[in-house]
């Protein structure tokens, strides 16, 4: 914008090169730019609005605003990387899926997450165990039949095994299947070494849990419950679980994340719903604000760590065993608006607010 300082006859070109080697990168160019991939008919009427200073053709002024929104959207992502914005931080979703999932399953509150809260997201394909964790607990056992060591070491070594590999009495997996090998793997993969760094006492890459929010659903929540536990993540998502039973277990230690940034959703239909409950008040999360009636209320004090929903699963939900469990975020369950087919939980903003902790949409009603 502007116009650049004029040269009289005689001076044009000399002076021209020296204010060019002078000042560096800022140039003063009084031609017009050949127009790339337009036809030389709009080519000339564009040439002549600019001379004259008329309004662009439609088309074009689309291109420029989109060209726009690109530049702007990338300088946000500048700042967020380096602190100087008021958005989240750098910062990488993770989801870990249910049994038998694949994150196809889930592309609906990941596609939310990225588009509200404009952060990477990632669903990461990963060896679940093969089977529900209420065989996990059966298998456990009940601290009244069984020694309470027992039952806790088992679900212990059941998390590590899944998520570093290993060996436990009920499922093996080699290291290089594990959760975190993958999850290095694939943001070595995608060029994401934002999200990577280097272990100092082994000095190999791992991935940097700092910088990301850790989330699971059903059988993943639990894997992602006991990551917590074991490393400082950014945030970590409990969704319908953890679902782990009976006795003394992890949840009842001191996390390594801090418990303020755990936040976690469940169905208060759902048939484990009681113990999902106990265990996030056991990891130290107030009491449940139900969805909708307190959540807006809640959420205007920024006291919403767990939600509790009602809403009814989709209608295409009718196969599902347990279809509100699923409903919390498994695309096909998923309760949807009947207007615009689209989420009900990505529309109200609930997911965004339980993933990052921030409200990202304002209910416009309820100011």
């Amino acid at each position: 914008e502007g116009e650049g300082p004029s040269a009289s006859e005689g001076e044009g070109e000399e002076e021209e090169e020296d204010r060019a080697e002078n000042e560096g990168d800022v140039r003063v160019i009084n031609q017009v730019p050949a127009f790339v991939g337009v036809s030389p008919l709009l080519a000339e009427e564009l040439e002549e609005r600019i001379r004259t200073g008329g309004p662009l053709p439609a088309p074009v002024a689309d291109m420029i605003s989109t060209e726009v929104r690109a530049v702007g959207k990338h300088a946000e992502l500048k700042d967020r990387r380096s602190g100087d914005a008021d958005t989240l931080p750098n910062v990488l979703f993770v989801l870990l899926g249910g049994t038998g999932s694949t994150p196809n399953a889930y592309t609906e509150i990941l596609i939310s997450i990225n588009t509200e809260t404009d952060i990477d997201v990632l669903g990461l394909s990963y060896v679940w165990a093969p089977f529900a964790v209420s065989k996990l607990n059966e298998a456990c056992g009940d601290p009244t039949f069984s020694d309470g060591d027992f039952v806790e070491q088992c679900h212990d070594h059941h998390h590590m095994t899944i998520l570093h590999g290993g060996n436990s009495s009920l499922f093996s997996l080699p290291r290089e299947y594990s959760v975190i090998s993958r999850l290095t793997e694939a943001l070595q993969l995608l060029g994401w070494s934002d999200f990577l760094t280097t272990d100092p006492n082994s000095g190999q890459v791992i991935p940097f849990f700092k910088k990301i929010i850790l989330g699971g659903h059903s059988q993943g929540t639990g894997h992602a419950t006991y990551a917590a536990f074991l490393n400082e993540y950014y945030r970590a998502v409990l969704i319908s679980g953890p679902q782990n039973c009976c006795g003394k277990l992890f949840v009842d230690r001191e996390f390594k994340t801090p418990v303020s940034n755990i936040s976690a959703l469940f169905h208060a239909q759902e048939d484990l719903n009681g113990i999902i409950s106990d265990n996030l008040l056991r990891i130290g999360l107030r009491k449940p604000s139900d969805w909708p009636d307190d959540f807006n209320e809640d959420l205007k004090n920024f006291d919403t760590a767990v939600v509790s929903t009602s809403e009814d699963p989709d209608d295409a939900c009718t196969q599902a065993q347990r279809p509100e469990h699923a409903s919390t975020a498994a695309n096909v369950c998923t309760p949807k608006d009947n207007s615009t087919n689209r989420p009900v939980y990505d529309e109200e903003g609930l997911w965004p607010w339980v993933v990052t902790g921030r409200v990202v949409i304002q209910n416009t009603d309820d100011s």
